[in-house]
């Protein structure tokens, strides 16, 4: 089945950050692909259906869905429909938004969330009908804010968003069963984000072990690979290998140590695993990397 990654600058009328379009009729179903950016539908009209993880979604009149990045999925319009489609990147909207604030928390939550079939995500949200109203006003102002682009038009969609993305959090955070899940997550961030302090710190010792790791964050063993690799994406031995061959190539460029120093600073041993690893991530050896 064909994957791939979709940038806004496929776009031919996208800004550098974000781009909004209206769609009407019927279309055929998109193949799978992912960006690094978030997407958010409002439906005017009929319907869309959204794939993620074998999870089929039916969007309908009146509902928004905000998808994550990196996140793969497909789009099949369902019935004629008509829908407002917002694509962002997170730079574009968080000079804006407060700092931990509630829309900050529930973005972090989104994009820290990964679909796996594991876990659930609840990406689509039912605007109540005394919301509605405003909510289809502000995308209708945002589509023709970008169409007509007037002086001053992209303050104007930013702040417009901004005010989007809070009654957003709002609606995901009232029900009792999404609020658990962000308090849940916010312990989890801060249980990974303390194992990535410790690793970087501690980036030379080669007793980095998944056993000491979860200790430190009170998890089993079974529960933190499962986290971690949710969190990060990768597993543990994977990313220790891509900081340890990071900091390799920091201290290349940056010092004048010798390879076998810097071998040691990085948590190696063993200088076979050393060179198979800095090979197969940066595909070239240390010593050539030193010479360029």
């Amino acid at each position: 089945m064909k994957r791939d990654e979709v940038l806004l600058s496929d776009y031919s009328d996208s800004e550098k950050d974000f781009y909004i379009r209206r769609m009407a009729g019927s279309e055929r179903a998109s193949h799978f692909h992912h960006h690094d950016y978030y997407q958010m539908y409002y439906i005017l009209k009929g319907a869309l259906r959204h794939e993620i993880g074998g999870v089929s979604t039916v969007i309908s009149k009146g509902d928004v869905f905000i998808l994550p990045p990196n996140i793969e999925h497909r789009a099949i319009t369902e019935t004629q429909a008509e829908i407002i489609a917002f694509s962002f990147t997170e730079d574009f909207i968080m000079s804006i938004i407060e700092p931990n604030g509630d829309t900050d928390r529930f973005l972090r939550f989104l994009s820290g969330c990964r679909t796996d079939g594991s876990r659930r995500l609840r990406l689509k949200l039912s605007v109540p009908s005394e919301q509605r109203e405003y909510i289809e006003v502000v995308f209708k102002r945002l589509f023709e804010e970008y169409r007509e682009k007037k002086a001053g038009y992209r303050d104007v969609i930013k702040y417009a968003l901004a005010s989007v993305l809070a009654v957003l959090a709002r609606l995901y955070t009232d029900k009792p069963m999404n609020l658990r899940n962000l308090v849940a997550f916010e312990k989890r961030r801060s249980q990974m984000q303390q194992v990535e302090e410790y690793i970087n710190e501690n980036i030379s010792s080669e007793e980095l072990t998944t056993d000491e790791l979860a200790k430190m964050v009170y998890m089993s063993r079974s529960m933190f690979c499962s986290e971690f690799k949710n969190y990060f994406g990768m597993s543990l031995g994977k990313y220790l290998s891509e900081k340890r061959i990071e900091t390799a190539i920091r201290l290349l460029r940056e010092s004048d140590m010798d390879i076998t120093e810097i071998m040691y600073c990085c948590g190696y041993r063993d200088s076979g695993s050393f060179y198979r690893n800095f090979k197969e991530i940066t595909g070239t050896s240390p010593k050539k990397m030193r010479e360029t």
